[in-house]
């Protein structure tokens, strides 16, 4: 399932056209702006990877799936317990709350950035429902309490939600 995403991502990557038109455009000087967006993006998403340094990387991208044994999938190698401190006392997902956060925070947006934004949100509405199914499954009642008190994408928690 992940390397059919990863192959479908690069696919639409490689053959990405700008459509040219500007849904916003920040007043900054070209130079500061063709500058910023990338490192913007790399910055937030660097975070995303730094996230991802704490899980096996094989088991992470899906590959230690196609090698293991039956008894060894259903089991989050090196995380025998439900992390909830950190980033993840805010959000559930902070990979997926940093990269739509890299492709929305840009000082220029395109309609099509934002139609990827918009299809990647869509995904992840289908995805995390799923990927949830799992972690309910792997840690039980302490995720479902988990998932009641912290947010899925993005970080604010449940009780100041009820407030506004």
């Amino acid at each position: 399932y992940v390397i059919i995403t990863g192959v479908n991502l690069t696919s639409l990557m490689g053959l990405w056209q700008n459509t040219g038109i500007i849904l916003w455009n920040l007043p900054l000087p070209p130079l500061l702006s063709t500058l910023l967006a990338p490192l913007i993006y790399w910055i937030l998403l660097g975070m995303s990877f730094k996230i991802m340094a704490r899980f096996h990387p094989l088991e992470f991208i899906g590959l230690k799936q196609l090698y293991s044994s039956r008894q060894e999938l259903g089991r989050t190698e090196g995380m025998p317990t439900l992390i909830t401190t950190g980033i993840y006392a805010r959000v559930r997902h902070p990979i997926y709350f940093f990269t739509l956060l890299a492709i929305l925070i840009t000082p220029f947006m395109t309609l099509d950035r934002f139609i990827v934004l918009t299809t990647l949100s869509a995904y992840l509405a289908v995805g995390i429902p799923v990927e949830e199914r799992k972690l309910v499954q792997l840690f039980g009642s302490a995720y479902e309490q988990y998932r009641r008190k912290v947010r899925a994408v993005i970080p604010i928690s449940r009780s100041k939600q009820t407030q506004y």
